[in-house]
């Protein structure tokens, strides 16, 4: 539907590390063979000698956890391909799901 779109988990800066319980998983792969990997840098004063030393960690189980993690994501009003902005004033709003 609009205002969907793949985003396996977010991750920023200076985020705590994301532990899921036991029975907790990821999906991952369900068909697909790439996954991508988007990186955003805040450098405004555009400092020279600056080194990166983020990074990622994914741990792959063997088995497929009892649940399933998930991000859920309400983006809109912002670019075309977003859904419709949420109209202002309003206490309790239901959004379309297709």
């Amino acid at each position: 539907p609009k205002g969907c779109y793949e985003m396996t988990w977010p991750w920023a800066v200076g985020s705590e590390p994301v532990i899921f319980p036991e029975d907790v998983g990821m999906p991952l792969g369900q068909g697909k063979t790439i996954y991508a990997m988007q990186m955003h840098y805040y450098n405004p004063d555009l400092d020279k000698n600056i080194k990166d030393n983020s990074g990622v960690e994914i741990t792959l189980a063997k088995s497929v956890r009892a649940q399933d993690a998930a991000v859920f994501v309400i983006d809109g009003g912002t670019n075309p391909w977003m859904r419709d902005a949420l109209p202002p004033g309003k206490a309790d709003i239901t959004l379309p799901t297709t």
